[in-house]
């Protein structure tokens, strides 16, 4: 008998997730801006125009695995997510709330 396959999600890389992408919130101009500079956490992290105090509260991101993470300025983890098709990312936040990136 053959074991069944499971799906992989795509490997994810820093520089591919480098730069601005739109976040689906409460507010369509919400961003969230991924650089590529060393920051206690990762990777500086800055978001523009979100509501949320959750994205708010994000300072730093990184790639582990085949996951994106979001982190605050404490290390805690406030999102997590995954590759979801070409420019699009689908995870959640550490409250439960979806959240989803695009460009």
């Amino acid at each position: 008998m053959v074991a069944p396959t499971v799906p992989t999600a795509p490997s994810i890389s820093r520089e591919a997730m480098a730069g601005t992408w739109t976040v689906a919130s409460d507010n369509p101009d919400c961003r969230i801006i991924l650089a590529f500079t060393k920051w206690s956490g990762g990777y500086r992290a800055a978001t523009r125009r979100c509501n949320s105090e959750e994205l708010g509260s994000v300072t730093a991101w990184d790639v582990k695995g085949d996951s994106v993470i979001l982190v605050d300025s404490n290390g805690s983890q406030v999102a997590s997510l995954y590759s979801a098709g070409p420019e699009r990312y689908d995870g959640s936040m550490a409250g439960g709330a979806a959240i989803s990136f695009t460009r």
